[in-house]
């Protein structure tokens, strides 16, 4: 083999190997949803002082996803929690700091209703997937989290559209705490929302 032809080998393995390590990115429509499905990313894991900071709080629990979360420009990780029956998301920093504590809010009914006029007028035409009542302990404040001197209670609306992901968090008054930003979804396979169950046939249990 001439020295040419090897090095045409070489180059076209390069190109190739660029190619398969190249990111996919999800086509948009001319609103800027996206219209393809991402790419499957690596599990997220929780750092060993956040993790142990869950357990400390929450001893019988078990953790499940954990998801990158931004606050005010600060990235805090959001593990999910099953805490007997209840299910919970746990705002975690790095070093073990809790920030807000998130349950899930079973009846929409439980909610106010300005709260649910604000995420309404703040969603950017998401459709809410779930409700969440937060307890915040922690603020972030110039890229730091920041002890508040008593918790406040907040909603949070986690939203889809198209293959995007967001959250609305709204204070008690109706003010909107954090206005929704959206990103890819990490995985393929949940851009879905979760189905109403099947009821069981009774020849068929």
């Amino acid at each position: 083999m001439s020295r040419k032809q090897w090095m045409g080998i070489v180059l076209a393995t390069l190109i190739g190997l660029a190619i398969a390590a190249a990111p996919a990115y999800a086509k948009k429509d001319k609103t800027g949803t996206a219209t393809t499905p991402p790419a499957a990313e690596p599990k997220i894991t929780l750092p060993d002082p956040a993790s142990k900071a869950i357990k400390d709080a929450f001893p019988a629990a078990i953790i499940g996803d954990t998801k990158m979360q931004d606050e005010g420009g600060m990235s805090l990780y959001a593990a999910s929690i099953t805490d007997g029956l209840a299910s919970k998301t746990v705002v975690v920093s790095s070093d073990g700091l809790i920030a807000e504590i998130d349950a899930v809010v079973s009846d929409v009914k439980d909610i106010p209703d300005p709260i649910i006029k604000a995420i309404e007028t703040a969603s950017d035409s998401g459709t809410v997937v779930r409700y969440l009542k937060g307890d915040m302990r922690y603020q972030v404040k110039d890229g730091k989290l920041t002890k508040l001197e008593t918790s406040k209670t907040a909603y949070i609306a986690e939203l889809t559209k198209g293959y995007q992901e967001g959250r609305v968090k709204v204070a008690l008054d109706g003010t909107v705490l954090l206005p929704v930003t959206w990103q890819m979804k990490k995985s393929a396979t949940t851009t879905s929302t979760p189905s109403t169950p099947k009821k069981k046939n009774k020849k068929n249990p």
